[in-house]
């Protein structure tokens, strides 16, 4: 079994902006772009 991280997530809005996601060979999630897709989605309903 190969070992480590599956996934990042930047749990920090700065994360985004100081790491680019090519960068990272794993799946990446950036609290900042999913709490703004919720938003807009929120907002729009």
């Amino acid at each position: 079994m190969k070992k480590g991280a599956k996934a990042c997530v930047f749990g920090c809005t700065e994360l985004g902006l100081l790491v680019s996601e090519s960068e990272i060979d794993i799946p990446v999630y950036d609290t900042a772009i999913i709490h703004s897709i919720a938003a807009a989605d929120y907002a729009i309903l």
